[in-house]
């Protein structure tokens, strides 16, 4: 029997603007105190196997579990106006993306994409976590990619105008006017299913 599991496990925390910058971004629902669906929306692509999104709490905070088995993908995603670049992203994550299938690729991770005004994607960040064999996303001008450990909870921050200028040239930062967030468990594989 094939099988792939990809696992993410997830706590979005909030978006706070840099000192004498506009109020913070509009993350409705960003540290999963109400159920995911109040704020978020799923995409699911199921080829094959389980998937699962859930709110979990552990001690007095909620997280996010992402979860698909085999093929395809499971993702929650927002989509927020920014009035300028002048914020910082600040999440703590724990990624896990694992296939005892050499053919298989997985990858757990959040995903900002950068959304000109008619929310036509223009590139994106990823912070993910992949198997060995995972060549499905690769650094460009408009692509930047953090390849994290999958290790327990870490923190991490993502200066939005920084990010731009220094990772992606390719992408014009006036025509930047929304950020996409998705959570997302992720497998390459889909033939063979």
């Amino acid at each position: 029997m094939r099988e792939i599991f990809i696992f993410s496990f997830l706590l979005f925390l909030f978006c706070y603007p840099r000192p004498k910058s506009p109020p913070p971004l509009e993350i409705v629902n960003g540290e999963f105190n109400e159920d995911w669906n109040f704020g978020w929306r799923s995409k699911v692509e199921n080829h094959a196997g389980d998937y699962e999104i859930r709110r979990v709490k552990v001690d007095k905070e909620y997280h996010i579990r992402v979860y698909k088995s085999l093929c395809g993908s499971a993702q929650i995603y927002q989509v927020i106006k920014i009035p300028n670049l002048a914020a910082t992203l600040s999440f703590r994550a724990k990624f896990f993306a694992d296939s005892n299938i050499e053919e298989y690729a997985a990858a757990a991770g959040i995903v900002i994409e950068y959304l000109n005004s008619a929310q036509r994607k223009l590139g994106a960040t990823y912070f993910y976590s992949a198997t060995p064999n995972f060549q499905e996303w690769q650094n460009s001008p408009t692509t930047h990619l953090y390849k994290v450990s999958p290790a327990d909870w870490q923190r991490f921050s993502l200066d939005i105008k920084k990010e731009l200028r220094e990772n992606l040239p390719g992408i014009e930062r006036e025509e930047v006017k929304y950020i996409k967030i998705t959570l997302l468990a992720y497998c390459t594989q889909k033939e063979g299913c």
